[in-house]
């Protein structure tokens, strides 16, 4: 059976104590396994790790098929946005407490990584949400969420109003249209901040 991935990046919570040697850990283990390591910069950077190479976050898509998230669900997240585009897979090893979206214990790490590298795992697929902000039909803020959206306009609390669409309600909007002259606006929903 031909090896699921042949170049992984590891991206790592590098202000997390003891860090470094989970890393080289990690990064000793794949390369047993047949497969290249790189870092990402940052990474790479804060750590000293240097005897692996290093890639900055935009470009690992190009460069790596895989990338090994250590950290919580805060390093994941972090990362997600930066690569969504790129299609990277991502594997999250928690590097603390509680993370729902890096599910693999540290404990655990090297094991799961041994199944993961001999391709016994299911992929999951999330949902991934893009946020602008208009002003005065100007878009002056833009990003991709992974997990949610938080509007905020400082410390305090209040109901505000904030249109918000899904692409399936574009593409129904479009579907209408080419069938009815009578445009259909998005859905609105009321938010607490």
């Amino acid at each position: 059976m031909a090896k699921p991935f042949r170049r992984a990046a590891l991206v790592g919570k590098y202000q997390a104590q003891g860090i470094r040697n989970v890393l080289e850990d990690i990064a000793h283990f794949l390369e047993r396994s047949g497969v290249e390591v790189v870092l990402e910069h940052e990474t790479a950077l804060n750590t000293g790790l240097t005897e692996f190479g290093s890639v900055p976050a935009g470009e690992l898509g190009q460069r790596c098929d895989v990338a090994v998230v250590l950290g919580g669900d805060g390093t994941m997240l972090g990362i997600a946005r930066q690569l969504a585009r790129q299609n990277v897979p991502l594997i999250g090893i928690n590097q603390g407490r509680l993370g729902f979206l890096t599910d693999v214990a540290r404990s655990n790490m090297l094991a799961a990584m041994e199944s993961l590298m001999q391709g016994q795992f299911r992929p999951e697929r999330r949902a991934l949400m893009q946020a602008s902000v208009l002003r005065e039909g100007a878009e002056v803020f833009s990003a991709f969420a992974f997990n949610d959206v938080v509007i905020s306009k400082g410390d305090l609390g209040r109901m505000i109003h904030a249109p918000a669409t899904t692409l399936a309600e574009v593409a129904d909007h479009a579907e209408r249209a080419n069938r009815s002259p009578e445009p259909r606006s998005g859905r609105q929903e009321w938010c607490e901040n």
